[in-house]
């Protein structure tokens, strides 16, 4: 049941598009999520077109590298570091998380 009602997640508003744009453009994009593997499959399943063109994903809720998950920053800071390997490029970071925006400066 509960694998169902995450098969019919919406995306947030603006979301698709803006992947779409960062892809079109080359900007590196990461995915940070307190789910499990599985329950982020479930929840993506209905996205997988667009949720592909992001290559990194950090599931905290089963990855071993990251010791404390919410409220700790833990999943992000790997996640930064994880993005900082695939590039250099870039320091500023957008970070969103339900309906709010961050920046982060690395």
């Amino acid at each position: 049941m509960l694998a169902e009602m995450f098969k019919k997640c919406r995306s947030l508003p603006g979301a698709e598009r803006l992947v779409r744009h960062f892809a079109s453009k080359g900007v590196p994009m990461a995915i940070c999520s307190g789910s499990c593997s599985r329950s982020f499959q479930w929840k993506a399943e209905s996205h997988r077109d667009w949720v592909d063109l992001i290559p990194l994903h950090v599931l905290c809720g089963d990855d071993d590298s990251i010791k404390r998950g919410k409220p700790f920053p833990d999943g992000f800071l790997e996640t930064a570091r994880r993005l900082a390997l695939i590039s250099t490029f870039f320091s500023l970071y957008f970070l969103f998380q339900n309906l709010f925006i961050h920046l982060f400066l690395v």
